[in-house]
């Protein structure tokens, strides 16, 4: 518990012995001649009662604070409607991706989030698997748009990896440029142009690149 929690439960246990102290006080009222006890001096009669509920209301309290505390670090953790790549356009180096092929590439991934490091840092061995050790983000909700932008949402994980991927993330000169599909395809000869056109695809991750990359 942060010091965030600690002054939401007193508040909220404050709200609720103001609460007893109004019920002893209306249900006490035009008793002139009764004589007061320590309890009456101090709480008042019901405060047990009171405060029962009032703990069952913090723990709801709480139940429902959860989510919003946790979306504070959304602008760092998560980070929806990234764009990944393009589908049925050159990219840099003369390779169109086909959508269909795209997304047959998806589909044969599996459901679940794609896990991706910085650079191609998470390919280990013949850069078909993975490396636990080094994933610093997961990829979920993958789309692909109507100007045919391939788009999904980055979560940073919790490892030395994705702490480092924050730090990056946060720096306004440099840091991260950008994300691309890790994957290994099979292409022809574009027979519209000079580049090549990807005919299968097998997605491995889906990485950070850092500038200078």
């Amino acid at each position: 518990m942060d010091w965030n929690d600690a002054i939401w439960a007193l508040t909220i246990l404050v709200v609720v012995y103001l609460n007893a102290c109004c019920v002893w006080l209306f249900s006490n009222l035009g008793n002139k001649h009764r004589k007061p006890d320590w309890q009456d001096k101090f709480f008042g009669p019901g405060v047990k009662i009171c405060l029962t509920v009032g703990l069952k209301i913090l723990a709801v309290c709480e139940w429902l604070r959860t989510p919003f505390v946790k979306s504070n670090n959304v602008e760092i953790s998560v980070m929806e409607n990234v764009v990944l790549g393009q589908v049925d356009t050159p990219n840099p180096m003369g390779i169109t991706y086909p959508k269909h092929i795209v997304m047959m590439g998806f589909m044969n991934k599996g459901p679940g989030p794609i896990l991706g490091g910085i650079n191609d840092t998470a390919c280990a061995g013949d850069g078909t698997a993975v490396d636990l050790a080094k994933v610093s983000h997961t990829v979920e909700a993958i789309r692909i748009d109507d100007q045919g932008f391939i788009r999904g949402t980055i979560r940073v994980l919790n490892t030395p990896q994705g702490e480092l991927l924050k730090q990056l993330m946060k720096q306004r000169d440099g840091g991260i440029r950008g994300y691309g599909i890790r994957s290994y395809v099979e292409a022809e000869p574009d027979r519209n142009g000079p580049g090549k056109v990807v005919t299968k695809m097998q997605i491995i991750t889906i990485d950070a690149v850092a500038v200078g990359q």
